[in-house]
């Protein structure tokens, strides 16, 4: 088998992930886009290049995906090893409402505002 060259392909050949709607993927990187600044702050100094997104979601931002998209954190965590490059390059798009949502039912317990 070929490895996987695009985060597509590293999705279809995970078991778990290749299960996802595409609405979850896009849920997933629309939601993790908007905590860029989360994701980055608690990184170690050598770490913390804005331009680079780090290996390693801090644990309020994997219990806040894990919760909003009903997924374990070790799901979360083999999600952000393949889409943590795109997240990070995707321009930020407007919350949704459902957004608003998540965000104030997950996020607000997690610290994040």
């Amino acid at each position: 088998m070929l490895p996987a060259t695009n985060p597509f392909d590293k999705l279809q050949a995970d078991l778990v992930l290749r299960h996802l709607t595409l609405d979850g993927v896009v849920t997933f990187t629309r939601l993790a886009s908007h905590l860029t600044r989360d994701i980055l702050q608690p990184q170690p100094i050598p770490q913390s290049n804005p331009s680079i997104p780090p290996a390693v979601l801090p644990p309020p931002i994997m219990s806040f995906l894990g919760a909003s998209l009903e997924m374990s954190t070790d799901v979360i965590d083999d999600f952000w090893d393949i889409l943590q490059d795109y997240v990070w390059e995707i321009p930020i798009l407007p919350l949704t409402s459902m957004d608003f949502q998540l965000f104030k039912q997950f996020g607000w317990p997690c610290g994040l505002i």
